[in-house]
């Protein structure tokens, strides 16, 4: 039986419940969107962050290859600096992948100064098909990749 349906209703009755339902649930979302609004007008900067980026969460495309006697991992980060990125290996089989930000951003108008900080953390944990040699691990940094060589044990 399909959720929210009354078994009793004609088609017609069906289709009436689910208009109703619609109109309940914009009516809800325009409630949500007042009071978001209403809530965001208080702070100071209007809850305009200006200076960071719209989206400023990080993203990475990872590629591991299997080859004989070695894994090779591509990471692509096109929104870090690969200089900023660390990379550590665990028990000889977990490779961790990670990079944080913090900045600031502080801006004065007449009497107002307001400050807004954002920090993030990003991580990814790649656990490999079988145990490496840890200190023979080579990582090349070119601009928005990382190129990690991780000999087979």
């Amino acid at each position: 039986m399909p959720l929210f349906q009354n078994p009793a209703a004609t088609g017609q009755e069906w289709g009436q419940e689910i208009q109703d339902m619609q109109m309940q649930m914009d009516k809800m979302q325009a409630q949500m969107d007042k009071m978001l609004n209403q809530i965001s007008a208080q702070f100071p900067s209007g809850a305009r962050l200006i200076g960071f980026p719209e989206n400023s969460a990080y993203s990475l495309s990872l590629n591991v290859q299997d080859l004989k006697n070695r894994y090779v991992v591509r990471a692509f980060l096109p929104d870090t600096k690969v200089s900023d990125v660390n990379v550590k290996l665990e028990n000889n089989q977990t490779l961790q992948v990670s990079v944080g930000n913090q900045q600031s951003l502080r801006s004065q108008k007449k009497n107002e100064v307001s400050t807004v900080s954002e920090s993030g953390r990003y991580e990814q944990l790649i656990q490999l098909p079988s145990p490496v040699k840890a200190r023979e691990m080579k990582i090349v940094r070119n601009e928005h990749e990382l190129l990690i060589t991780l000999p087979k044990a």
